[in-house]
């Protein structure tokens, strides 16, 4: 979550017997981006693998850690979830909130939910899951921030 991740999609068979395969890289800063392109660019020379890059910037401003916004949404967490860092980190997935960047100089991707490791890995994947005690306390968190605004 600090740092580059790396995901396939799209698998396809060819009809050569081949395949092809499209690949994601979602990194905290653009120096990582460059230096871990070019470890998979030698990894997929060792074994003859062909690459056609297609450069996206998928790169938005993180919000600012002293805007009022952020410190709102800070003390939100802190005081519900107290035992919790509130800290930015790399979400290794295009959100909507992605659409709001130019909109406003603080958007905040949080979800105020705890699960465990279990409910962790079930996420985007089969029987994906959350307890019920979790999805209580998420409507409690939104119900306090919004008596708050």
């Amino acid at each position: 979550m600090l740092g580059t991740t790396c995901t396939f999609k799209n698998l396809q068979p060819t009809q050569t017997g081949d395949c092809t395969a499209e690949v994601f890289f979602r990194c905290v800063k653009e120096e990582d981006l460059q230096s871990d392109l070019e470890v998979f660019r030698k990894i997929a020379a060792e074994y003859e693998i062909e690459i056609e890059e297609i450069l996206e910037d998928e790169y938005h401003r993180p919000a600012s850690l002293t805007s009022e916004g952020y410190r709102f949404i800070k003390s939100c967490v802190e005081e519900q979830f107290n035992y919790a860092a509130c800290a930015p980190f790399i979400l290794p997935a295009g959100t909507d909130a992605r659409h709001f960047s130019d909109l406003s100089d603080v958007v905040i991707r949080f979800a105020p939910i705890d699960i465990n490791s279990q409910q962790y890995a079930s996420v985007h994947n089969g029987n994906e899951n959350i307890g019920m005690d979790a999805v209580a306390r998420a409507v409690e968190f939104y119900k306090n921030l919004l008596k708050k605004m």
